[in-house]
């Protein structure tokens, strides 16, 4: 069953009333506008994911909606670089995923948890997080406890049912079926979606508009009766009724239900709806065929049309990009540089979607644009500009790389593709990092959300080709950070092997039993992710020679950590003599895993948290920065990188640099997304680490100094962690 909201009289009145539009214009009484922006474009693969946002609450209704089509695993992180604090209390959140597929759909733990994390209140019957899909989605998550926990509580609930009624929209769905498909109700559907404003006079508009103009934007007739509102419209005047449709055509399967569909007729040229915007979501090849070129123009000529699909560009966030170009400027080769994608010209009707774009709407008024909070984040030359003796201070690292025979491209490489935790950031994504063992054999250790994109934005044209080389993923433990990107990941291995001819060579994925079980169920007649893997469990060693074989390793061991149930670290050496170890999440290190890391030549640990925060790392059983360094002169490690950089003191995000710790010394560096090392590197990185924060850190890092004098006074001390 769906829920319906409970209009006062007025309301009701109002809403069917032909007049409604019209009479909140002039009290101010509806949203002034809201916004279509694009969470992600489908580019190379990545997710097809939209935020639907009303700039203004309306008074007939005590919450506030927000919806969300299609939730991926890197949704929740482009969401928060787009609007921050689009989450709120008394606010509820609808998740309408156009199809079952897991590139659709594989945030949506990771927000059922944010939402029984933050405890949301459920009044008046509420549930705040609701998932429309297909039917078929309830069941892979029936074991996850995530899920379960917020069905329980009343936080989240799953339907079938689209019928969403406020004061902002009317959202209904269209099934679109697979060809040859007779079931009424199935797993392979396809939901399209509508979103109905309501009507408003365009002769009033008008009049209301230039009213505003005059009067000054603070003064919005907000005395204005609703008898004299109404008295304003004159028989004959001309009623307006807009709508938004998001289409979804994932296949040719599902081509003939799209185009011979009589629901669409509705919003199409001479239908009683004007579709103000159209959005597709399909393939390239679909989109320029003949037949829905043809259904495209069936829409009137006013009719703004934006495409998401493979083919558009996979643009970064302005702060990424300008991040990634400070650091690039210091070393191309251990800060590679980042593809600049330029805006898209947004003047025609058909338009390639981007990352980051808006599309506005209020009465009588819509068009495209970039998010303007994004361009506060063009500071990159100018962060250049400030560094003093900045030439210099190169040269003299560039020396010293001479002297130490550096070689960029020596074997391994390390790719740093996410190094923060939990809490999300604006620049660091949940953990990934790719090991590339030689030019033909890599391996992923952790798979957290968004770990595909990173893929797309790192390699880029040679996307397909480094997927296809994967021969192992590691999955050190059960929270959803490290793994809420692996059935999207695995998904893409597994295409690529397949266009590459490689399905004959298996990727193993190495992680505890627990985690197919949970977390890697597949829908039926949808998608099966069992053909994209062949599992390794970590605690049995005796499984282990075919990855062996696979990477060319004399060694491999899996040994356990104190962090939570079933969390284990890794560590490998190779036939040709280096070695790596890697913590995942760790409190405490067991004797077993510093016995097999001994000397290793790079250990990459875990550094949640600065020094002073020694209180969190106690109740979360993380890691401090002296804790890692330690653990490394423990193991004895010829060189210790710090990864899993989480929120810093007092809720203030690490946005570039911690607080560095008084245990620091030149065998220690700090990981950022985007970063590829090898052993070569070991004598100059911490040079480069100093450079950094010369660049990023005195400003931020006073800063902290003030919020963590507060935040010490504090007597409760919590940090956001998923958990199992």
């Amino acid at each position: 069953m769906f829920r319906v909201f409970q209009f006062c009289e007025t309301c009701t009145r109002l809403w069917n009333g032909a007049n409604m539009m019209s009479v909140r214009l002039a009290s101010g009484d509806v949203p002034r506008s809201f916004r279509v922006a694009v969470l992600s474009n489908g580019g190379k693969g990545t997710s097809k994911s939209l935020a639907v946002i009303a700039d203004r609450q309306s008074k007939f209704s005590k919450y506030a909606d927000r919806f969300l089509i299609n939730y991926s695993d890197s949704a929740q992180r482009n969401w928060q670089k787009l609007c921050t604090g689009f989450v709120k209390g008394h606010m509820d959140l609808h998740v309408l995923t156009t199809n079952n597929s897991c590139e659709n759909t594989g945030g949506i733990c990771m927000l059922a948890t944010d939402y029984n994390w933050k405890n949301y209140p459920c009044h008046d019957g509420r549930t705040p997080l609701t998932v429309y899909s297909p039917p078929g989605l309830v069941d892979i998550f029936k074991h996850r406890t995530e899920i379960v926990r917020g069905m329980m509580n009343g936080h989240i609930r799953f339907t079938n049912s689209v019928q969403i009624d406020n004061t902002m929209c009317k959202v209904r769905n269209i099934v679109l079926k697979k060809s040859g498909d007779k079931k009424e109700y199935s797993p392979t559907d396809v939901y399209s979606y509508v979103f109905e404003m309501p009507a408003y006079d365009e002769t009033n508009l008008r009049v209301h508009n230039n009213a505003v103009k005059q009067d000054g934007e603070d003064n919005r007739c907000d005395d204005v009766s609703e008898d004299h509102a109404v008295s304003d419209i004159q028989a004959g005047d001309r009623l307006r009724r807009d709508a938004i449709l998001v289409i979804d055509c994932p296949s040719e399967d599902y081509l003939t239900s799209v185009i011979k569909n009589r629901q669409f007729q509705k919003y199409q040229r001479g239908g009683s709806v004007q579709a103000c915007m159209v959005v597709h979501m399909s393939t390239s090849h679909i989109l320029n065929s003949r037949r829905y070129r043809q259904f495209m123009k069936r829409f009137g000529e006013e009719t703004q049309h934006l495409l998401l699909h493979e083919k558009c560009q996979t643009n970064v966030s302005p702060l990424v990009y300008n991040l990634n170009k400070v650091f690039s400027h210091l070393n191309k080769d251990i800060f590679p540089k980042l593809e600049k994608v330029p805006d898209p010209d947004l003047s025609p009707k058909v338009v390639n979607a981007a990352n980051y774009m808006e599309f506005f709407y209020s009465p009588g008024n819509a068009h495209l644009r970039m998010n303007e909070e994004m361009q506060k984040y063009e500071w990159g030359d100018e962060k250049l500009e400030s560094v003093p003796d900045l030439d210099a201070k190169l040269q003299y690292i560039n020396k010293m790389s001479r002297i130490a025979k550096t070689d960029p491209r020596a074997y391994p490489q390390v790719i740093f593709l996410g190094t923060g935790g939990a809490s999300i950031t604006k620049n660091r994504n949940q953990p990934c990092i790719v090991v590339k063992v030689s030019e033909e054999t890599s391996f992923i250790m952790d798979c957290g959300g968004g770990s595909y994109d990173q893929m797309a934005h790192f390699f880029n044209k040679d996307l397909e080709t480094e997927l296809a080389k994967v021969k192992m993923i590691f999955i050190s433990h059960l929270h959803l950070d490290h793994h809420a990107g692996l059935q999207h990941v695995l998904k893409k291995c597994y295409e690529a092997r397949k266009a590459h001819g490689m399905l004959t060579q298996p990727l193993y994925l190495m992680a505890c039993r627990k985690l197919p079980a949970f977390y890697l169920q597949s829908v039926p007649e949808f998608y099966n992710l069992k053909e994209y893997y062949t599992f390794i469990d970590y605690f049995n060693p005796e499984t282990f020679s075919p990855v062996l074989e696979a990477l060319g390793l004399k060694f491999l061991s899996c040994d356990d950590v104190i962090h939570c149930p079933y969390s284990c670290g890794i560590v490998i050496k190779h036939e040709k003599g280096w070695s790596l170890a890697y913590t995942g999440d760790v409190y405490e290190l067991t004797e077993a895993f510093i016995k097999s890391a001994k000397k290793c030549d790079l250990l990459i640990h875990e550094a949640s948290y600065e020094d002073q925060m020694s209180r969190k790392r106690n109740i979360n059983k993380h890691s401090c920065q002296s804790n890692a360094i330690l653990n490394g002169q423990k193991i004895e490690a010829e060189f210790t990188v710090l990864s899993h950089l989480c929120r810093s003191s007092g809720g203030i995000s690490t946005e570039i640099l911690p607080r560095k710790s008084k245990f620091f010394t030149d065998k220690n560096f700090f990981a950022h997304d985007f970063t590829k090392i090898n052993l070569t590197h070991r004598p100059i990185l911490h040079l480069y680490n100093d450079l950094i924060y010369d660049i990023f850190g005195e400003k931020e890092l006073i800063e902290k100094e003030k919020v963590l004098e507060k935040y010490n006074t504090r007597r409760k001390n919590f940090m956001f962690d998923y958990g199992v």
